[in-house]
């Protein structure tokens, strides 16, 4: 039964990232003319990695570069591409973009759904890590698979052209070698209670996995936290705090033992090849995350990064807010006016919490399973990276570039170790009315905070 929730949730959101790419306008909500652009850049010039000196916005409905116009709805006119990420996500696209040369409106389409392909890819490997989750309670499985088809912000990435989906689909590689690579705890029972009550089952399933497994899991970390940091920084720092954090239990866990050398050998190699970026643009720039005369530009025509007033005091509480309570769905900011969307929220949020403080006392009390660990990890790479971004916004002037870090958004890699903590709490309830009536409750608070949902019921909200 679960094969096919999985199955019919796969095509449901194939059938919506479709719909969603032919209907929505160039550019769309986020940054997708600039992502294109950068595209484009390396198509035409036959590069691996871009030319920041110059490195000018690309028009695809006139087809020339450097037009100088309002790219972004909140940024007047400009001509330069601010971005300054790797260019792992970039190559995907750049054959096609050379093949479509000169890229026009309607080519778009096409790189939009190659970007689809990989959200797809990475949310297939997401959802796949139920099918290994056997001693979960039907409950808890619908519960997984619903919350991480609906988390708003994750259809619109899937339709329009953005670096986050190869970030996303790093995450849910990694925590698909996590969960492959700590196997052999699901057979582990809590000493305590003597059955696993947060992640899996004292029930044996198989037996231990051996090294061969254990290596492809190491493997498949080693690649998402390489894809995580081939497409952003922050991305390849949660990842990498979730992978470091699930060896660290690996190698604490005599049920898991070492994994084989050649394994771990080929993962560093992954890793090494997608930090060579970051080390030309720190000989060529001066720094792995340069200022961009894009930025610049930018800055200067928005009038942005002046934090001190009291406005940005404002706009740094509420994004403080919603970098934490919006984590478990990327719920979109400053929309925490309407009480009836603001409540299924905080359940969500509630129900995430009590995965997390679950699987945490499970784990010491030298119980426990996968899921618990990976949920630990997950949540640790959480508050490390957006505490050191909360710093970053109160102890430094960097106040725009260190916005983006409490960005609710910006936390998808770690989207699948969410979705376990909410199917926890769910699994740990021991009676089936009350776990089925919270799995209802959880199932269709996700439903009201879902994209074309949400926008129904806040736009009646709006309108009296």
């Amino acid at each position: 039964m679960t094969k096919q929730i999985v199955g019919l949730a796969l095509a449901l959101f194939a059938w919506a990232t479709l719909v969603s790419v032919l209907s929505l306008s160039y550019p769309g909500r986020q940054d997708e003319a600039a992502h294109v652009s950068y595209a484009v850049h390396l198509a035409e010039g036959n590069r691996l990695l871009p030319d920041f000196a110059a490195f000018p916005m690309y028009d695809a409905m006139s087809r020339q570069w450097g037009v100088k116009k309002p790219y972004l709805p909140y940024v007047p006119a400009f001509h330069l591409n601010y971005l300054n990420h790797p260019p792992g996500y970039y190559l995907l696209l750049a054959p096609a973009a050379d093949l479509l040369s000169p890229v026009s409106t309607g080519d778009i389409y096409v790189l939009r759904l190659i970007n689809g392909l990989v959200v797809m890819g990475g949310l297939a490997l997401a959802l796949s890590i139920v099918l290994r989750e056997r001693q979960w309670s039907w409950s808890a499985q619908v519960s997984y698979v619903v919350v991480l088809i609906t988390v708003p912000a994750l259809l619109p990435m899937a339709a329009e052209v953005t670096n986050e989906s190869l970030a996303f689909l790093g995450g849910c590689l990694a925590a698909f070698g996590a969960h492959r690579l700590l196997k052999p705890l699901a057979d582990v029972p809590d000493p305590m209670l003597g059955r696993a009550t947060g992640g899996t089952s004292v029930a044996p399933v198989g037996g231990p996995t051996g090294g061969a497994v254990g290596g492809r899991g190491v493997v498949a970390m080693f690649a998402g936290t390489a894809l995580a940091f081939a497409a952003t920084p922050i991305a390849g720092a949660q990842v990498g705090l979730l992978s470091l954090g699930v060896a660290a239990a690996a190698l604490r866990s005599p049920e898991v033992g070492r994994p084989p050398l050649r394994p771990v050998l080929l993962g560093v190699g992954l890793l090494a090849l997608s930090l060579i970026p970051y080390a030309v643009f720190a000989a060529r720039y001066g720094s792995p995350v340069p200022v961009t005369p894009g930025m610049l530009e930018i800055r200067a025509a928005s009038d942005l990064g002046t934090a001190g007033n009291a406005e940005d005091t404002l706009d740094i509480v509420d994004r403080v807010v919603f970098g934490v309570l919006g984590y478990p769905l990327q719920w979109p900011i400053s929309k925490w006016n309407n009480i009836l969307l603001l409540v299924p929220l905080v359940i969500v949020f509630g129900a995430t919490l009590a995965g997390v403080l679950r699987s945490t006392g499970a784990v010491m009390r030298g119980g426990g399973g996968t899921s618990d660990r990976i949920v630990i990890a997950g949540s640790l790479a959480f508050v490390i990276v957006i505490g050191c971004g909360i710093a970053g916004l109160v102890f430094t002037d960097a106040f725009e570039s260190m916005r983006g870090v409490i960005h609710p958004r910006t936390y998808f890699p770690l989207l699948p170790a969410m979705a376990m903590a909410l199917a926890i709490a769910v699994n740990g309830v021991a009676r089936r009315p009350r776990r089925q009536l919270l799995a209802g409750v959880v199932v269709i608070s996700c439903a009201l905070l879902f994209g074309p949902i949400y926008a129904l019921v806040n736009e009646a909200l709006a309108a009296g």
